[in-house]
């Protein structure tokens, strides 16, 4: 009988300690904000992989002492909502503006290149088709198609699409060259629209294209018929 007392006591000393434990680390944390000595950053809800794009119902803001606060913290969600994650991101964690990727940042790969609501898609090239190997990432293009038209039993030149972005050459992303330096480069991406990207296969797969290098100063398209050769001849 005096155990089982003894060990009541015990639950009821420990719960009464671990409740003014309580009530003392509560009304430390409320000095720490009253002072001022806490801040808010911004965390993850859950974990986010890399090259995932980071959404508000992913984040929510956390209380922290100042003296944890590394530089480059996020402090507002503002700074996170919309944006790559260039590591993986673990939940309450302080996201750090420096393990996201900035907008069209090349390190993170053709990917982030990509405008919103388009695709990438690979051209062959030579020499000829390709611009003489000057073209570079950034440029803007129109697209001709030649193909035989088998209903006229005629050759076709057709303009298939017009100011479309160079996203690579070859595999280079890089916009920056020193002076008219060639690129040998057998292959183009462009940035299409998805509704583009079958013509443009069928395209390169069926007839043959060639890439007309746009000034950058002209922005405007052009309704033109298709080139027969029967019109060549006079």
């Amino acid at each position: 009988m005096r155990n089982k007392l003894v060990f009541l006591l015990a639950i009821i000393f420990g719960l009464a300690a671990a409740f003014g434990v309580y009530q003392y680390l509560d009304s430390l944390k409320k000095s720490y904000r009253s002072s001022g000595n806490f801040k808010q950053v911004v965390v993850p809800r859950q974990t986010i992989g890399p090259k995932t794009m980071i959404t508000e119902q992913m984040l929510r803001v956390k209380d922290i002492p100042v003296e944890l606060i590394q530089p480059g913290t996020a402090m507002d969600i503002n700074e996170v909502a919309g944006k790559i994650a260039r590591t993986e991101l673990y939940p309450e964690e302080p996201i750090l503006l420096s393990r996201l990727h900035k907008d069209n940042d090349p390190s993170g790969g053709l990917s982030l290149s990509i405008p919103e609501g388009q695709r990438a898609l690979t051209v062959a090239v030579d020499d000829v088709s390709g611009v003489a190997g000057l073209l570079r990432p950034g440029d803007h293009v129109d697209v001709l198609v030649t193909f035989d038209y088998e209903p006229e039993k005629n050759t076709l030149t057709s303009l298939l699409l017009q100011n479309i972005s160079v996203l690579a050459v070859g595999q280079s992303m890089d916009s920056v060259q020193k002076g008219d330096k060639k690129v040998n480069a057998q292959t183009v991406t462009l940035a299409v629209k998805p509704e583009q990207a079958p013509p443009l296969t069928l395209a390169a797969e069926s007839g043959k294209i060639r890439l007309m290098l746009r000034s950058p100063k002209d922005a405007g398209t052009l309704a033109l018929p298709s080139a027969r050769m029967q019109n060549l001849v006079r």
